[in-house]
């Protein structure tokens, strides 16, 4: 993957991609949750101040095309992470085939994780 490094600090990025209305709090929760178990199934994977912009953006693709009928390409999400097309694509795959394609998440877990980032975010 491109060595590239980001210029925003991980909670910017993440904010800054909250902001910009791309996706729904319910994409963001099972991104959240995708990432987790990405990490947890794959224990080589390092996340650190290089890849976890990656990593956030892999899972909210792979959440996206799971969960919003209407979404938009490859090519657009790739501008808006600040990642070539190619990397973007390697990391969907990359994603996808650590989680091992299972993307269904029950209510119980899904609620679990939404306080958890409401709580997060200063929100009841």
């Amino acid at each position: 993957h491109s060595s590239k490094e980001f210029a925003l600090p991980i909670v910017e990025y993440a904010s800054s991609l909250y902001w910009s209305g791309c996706f729904t709090c319910e994409t963001l929760v099972l991104a959240m949750i995708y990432l987790d178990r990405l990490t947890k199934r794959n224990l080589d994977v390092e996340v650190s101040p290089h890849t976890c912009h990656r990593l956030l953006a892999s899972c909210l693709l792979v959440a996206t095309k799971y969960h919003q009928d209407n979404h938009n390409s490859n090519r657009f999400y790739a501008q808006l992470f600040q990642l070539s097309v190619q990397d973007l694509n390697a990391l969907e795959r990359y994603a996808l085939c650590v989680l091992g394609y299972f993307l269904v998440v029950d209510r119980r877990e899904f609620e679990a994780y939404r306080r958890v980032l409401l709580r997060a975010g200063g929100q009841r």
